[in-house]
């Protein structure tokens, strides 16, 4: 059996998995390109804006389509 504890900061996770007496520790940065990048590549692949919402300061979702 183990204990797993998950930690957010910012853009970096810091994960601590213990079993019995041996502990692991892991740090992983995440980064993400921004969406007007994201939106360009997809653009540039064939790909249209089908639709788009802003939700709020962090949250959007972008539906993309191939035409035929």
């Amino acid at each position: 059996e183990y204990t797993y504890k998950r930690t957010i900061r910012e853009n970096k996770v810091y994960e601590t998995i213990t079993k019995g007496n041996k502990i692991r520790r892991n740090e992983h940065t995440f980064y993400m390109e921004t969406i007007p990048f994201i939106v360009q590549l997809a653009q540039q692949k064939g790909f249209i804006v089908v639709s788009s919402e802003k939700y709020d300061l962090y949250n959007e979702l972008y539906v993309f389509k191939k035409p035929e």
